[in-house]
């Protein structure tokens, strides 16, 4: 159905739940990202320490770094939600101040040349992936037992 926006007049597909067309929205949207920043910011914040927030963001992470991602946000999000890492089983931290804490969840890929597929990642704490790098689980468990009993 096509009405005219109350906002600017123009016949720009308004349906009966909006009384704004597109361009006025993402208007509006974008002066609020740019009048009030702190705001936005923090709200972001919030959304991104809920499951699904954190889940959307991995993906666009991940789709920003490699061009082969065949998992998607429903994937990533019933790993987070199982509630711990796949390779140490440490509990995942959703609510870390500023977003990231050793906890985290943080997709990993088992064979970091390939891309994100579903063989091919793990969800898993934030520092474990840090500490995989990319070297690999070979790697990171000679550390780990060289460390064993000494910290």
């Amino acid at each position: 159905m096509r009405s005219a926006c109350t906002k600017c007049g123009g016949q720009k597909g308004v349906n009966r739940h909006r009384s704004w067309c597109a361009a006025c929205l993402n208007a509006a949207a974008k002066q609020s990202r740019v009048s009030f920043p702190d705001a936005n910011k923090a709200s972001m914040r919030k959304w991104r320490e809920t499951a699904r927030g954190r889940a959307v963001s991995l993906i666009k992470y991940c789709g920003r770094r490699h061009d082969l991602v065949t998992i998607n946000v429903e994937w990533v999000l019933r790993k987070i939600l199982a509630g711990h890492c796949e390779l140490s089983g440490l509990a995942f931290d959703l609510h870390a101040r500023g977003g990231r804490s050793p906890y985290t969840p943080s997709l990993d890929r088992k064979i970091a040349e390939l891309g994100y597929t579903p063989e091919n990642t793990r969800v898993v704490v934030w520092c474990v992936n840090a500490a995989l790098g990319t070297w690999g689980d070979d790697t990171l468990k000679v550390v780990v037992e060289a460390l064993h009993g000494k910290l």
